[in-house]
């Protein structure tokens, strides 16, 4: 399921909430643009991770980061532990077992759907993507430039994983930033 929310003040896009997963990973590229003051809080990492068909990664570090999924109005914010890893991927997070503990959430990849308790209720959050492996690229900015960059990026994380792209499963469009 793909979702979006806001980590360390950053509204992250193409965040996957991936119920097999024993790790909460952070995304290299997307460390980068984080605030230096974030990027200080990183520690080493002292444990691989091994993957599902068995390759072993071994992370850049660990960072503890401040979550928030939901809107203004309705959201939960909780702690999660990120492995930040090198490693060519069209997601920019993924959160596993433990983070969809700590938000106390209910995930059902059948449905696209995730949900969790706020204050008021439960909130019910839709997955942002039809097709999460063919729907990898959201432009996140205004100018011109950076739009290109962002294209640019997201063609190259696709090559490095071998994606193959036809006219169908291409589709550009505009989007409003997070809440």
């Amino acid at each position: 399921m793909i979702i979006d929310a806001e980590i360390g003040g950053h509204c992250i896009h193409r965040m996957y909430v991936d119920g097999g997963s024993a790790s909460e990973i952070l995304n290299e590229r997307f460390f980068s643009r984080l605030h230096p003051e974030i990027k200080n809080q990183l520690i080493p990492a002292t444990t691989p991770l091994i993957g599902f068909s068995g390759e072993i990664i071994w992370p850049i570090g660990q960072i503890q980061l401040l979550v928030k999924i939901g809107d203004e109005e309705y959201s939960t914010l909780v702690w999660m532990n990120f492995m930040v890893v090198r490693s060519p991927s069209p997601y920019n997070k993924i959160i596993g077992r433990p983070g969809v503990r700590k938000l106390q959430a209910v995930l059902s990849t059948a449905h696209r759907m995730l949900k969790f308790l706020v204050e008021g209720g439960v909130i019910t959050l839709k997955s942002s993507k039809f097709v999460p492996l063919e729907c990898a690229m959201v432009i996140k900015s205004h100018m011109e430039d950076e739009i290109v960059r962002d294209i640019k990026e997201t063609f190259k994380t696709l090559r490095e994983i071998n994606m193959k792209l036809t006219l169908k499963s291409v589709l550009l469009g505009w989007r409003k930033e997070c809440s």
